[in-house]
């Protein structure tokens, strides 16, 4: 893998991981009536979309990149 696409790939995988840091941490609104309790949002967010974000970001960003095929699990960003 090229340095520089090696460098852009750990800034976005960087970027995701802040990415699921505030989705755990971002109010939402319920039957126009923001949610603050999180314990709520958390759980809202294990349900919706938590583990699509983990399995595209923690795979490649652990193993810094030694397995090419790991790659295809980022495509499930698009999700």
């Amino acid at each position: 893998m090229l340095k520089v696409t090696f460098t852009w790939e750990l800034v976005i995988d960087c970027i995701w991981i802040v990415n699921i840091y505030i989705s755990f941490v971002t109010i939402f609104d319920k039957d126009v009536t923001p949610v603050i309790d999180w314990k709520q949002i958390a759980g809202k967010y294990l349900r919706e979309g938590f583990f699509t974000d983990l399995i595209t970001t923690l795979p490649c960003f652990v193993t810094f990149y030694t397995y090419p095929w790991l790659y295809y699990f980022k495509v499930l960003r698009f999700y």
